[in-house]
């Protein structure tokens, strides 16, 4: 058995054979512990997430060809996954994008290009509108977990891909994992994936 990497996937490995399968939807959200929500830790969360939808972009691609939509981020209040299409496929794609949220890696090639591109973005921040500033501003002193680029420019700039990745895994390390399922799945098959998910995290994230 050769495990297929993100590349490799094809539109076959998403399609069903029974078309008139019906149209199953997923939503799954992972809400992390509050110790997580540093200025340090989100930056590196952020970069995590632009790393990791990079990584995931071809499968993505691929899944949207065969029809299921898939749509993911990574962000200060957590994990989001949604995914629907016919039949299994759905809760397929989910358990595709998951196994590879705590697994996957970049070059460095690739981490430097992916963190350029954020200071680039942060750096760039002061010439936004005054309207967009002082809602961002807002926003920031409003909210429990949020912080504005300025915060997060250093943090980002002295980021390294083993740094990032070790903030991922504990930022996954321990949390809440919610799930909503509409469509032709049974409950049990829905506990059973959400139960293969908590185990395969905290088995990647258990020396933390």
């Amino acid at each position: 058995f050769k495990q297929k990497t993100a590349y490799e996937i094809r539109p076959r490995d998403w399609s069903l054979d029974v078309c008139s399968s019906d149209l199953t939807a997923l939503s799954l959200r992972f809400v992390p512990r509050r110790s997580t929500g540093t200025a340090e830790q989100i930056a590196l969360v952020q970069l995590y997430d632009s790393c990791l939808r990079d990584f995931l972009a071809p499968a993505v691609n691929e899944a949207g060809l065969a029809g299921v939509d898939i749509s993911f981020d990574v962000g200060p209040e957590g994990f989001r996954l949604s995914a629907s299409g016919y039949g299994d496929s759905a809760l397929r794609a989910a358990r595709h994008i998951a196994d590879r949220v705590l697994t996957f890696t970049v070059t460095p090639e690739r981490f430097a290009s992916l963190k350029d591109a954020a200071l680039r973005g942060l750096r760039s921040y002061p010439q936004t509108e005054a309207y967009l500033l002082a809602r961002d501003r807002r926003d920031a002193l409003a909210r429990e977990i949020q912080f504005l680029p300025s915060e997060l420019l250093a943090p980002t700039e002295r980021a390294e891909w083993t740094e990032v990745q070790k903030a991922g895994r504990k930022f996954f390390a321990g949390g809440q994992l919610e799930a909503v399922v509409h469509g032709h799945v049974a409950p049990e098959t829905v506990a059973k994936e959400l139960r293969a998910l908590r185990d395969r995290s905290e088995e990647h994230t258990s020396e933390l």
